[in-house]
């Protein structure tokens, strides 16, 4: 469906999935030599119902693209985009609505998982293919992308969920410097973080 006044012709219609907007902000980040890309966005979608008219839901978008450096044990490792990088942080959504009986199938489409929860189909998530993405001008880049039909997910949460709210002051960072002997791990030293800075401390990793 067509907007009367759009505010420029990219809103020019109401859009029935969020993807293309989020490729086109993965190629914007690519543009700028931001990598790896990893967003989401939580907006509105519209269809026509079979009486002919425009109803909308609100969905859940995600999109993730390139390459990480990981610094692990055994030294720095390459995290390339994958569909588990969608997987993971959809358990994680479920997880915390309380929602068990979920499930990633695969249809004939390799490239398509379906995602229900009690055997409704609530999303998908796929890679996108290469000829989508020349569209966009992004090259040599893998891209995928989830979307999730909000209003299906929340008719399986649990009500029993707690609210927690905001934090009362902003969040305060410190990148800190300290020299070790070889024998002492990177384990030891998180540990002896967590153990001093007691429950104000949210997280403590390894930058370089």
């Amino acid at each position: 469906a067509e907007i009367t006044n759009p505010l420029s012709r990219e809103q020019a219609v109401l859009r029935p999935c969020l993807s293309p907007s989020l490729i086109r902000i993965v190629a914007n980040n690519l543009n700028q030599k931001q990598e790896p890309v990893n967003i989401f966005e939580i907006a509105k979608s519209f269809f026509l119902n079979p009486a002919g008219q425009v109803q909308e839901i609100w969905t859940l978008g995600i999109a993730v693209c390139g390459t990480a450096s990981r610094l692990l044990r055994q030294g720095a490792v390459k995290d390339e985009s994958s569909l588990l990088h969608l997987k993971g942080p959809l358990e994680e959504l479920f997880a915390r609505l309380g929602i068990r009986e979920y499930l990633f199938g695969y249809p004939s489409d390799a490239a398509r998982v379906e995602i229900s929860i009690q055997q409704e189909k609530v999303g998908m998530m796929m890679g996108v293919a290469a000829r989508q993405l020349e569209r966009f001008g992004i090259k040599n880049r893998d891209v995928f992308v989830a979307e999730l039909n909000l209003e299906k997910v929340f008719a399986y949460a649990k009500q029993d969920s707690k609210f927690t709210p905001l934090p009362k002051y902003p969040g305060i960072s410190r990148d800190t410097s300290v020299m070790l002997k070889k024998e002492i791990s990177l384990a030891q030293v998180i540990a002896a973080i967590k153990r001093q800075a007691g429950p104000l401390l949210k997280e403590a990793k390894v930058v370089d």
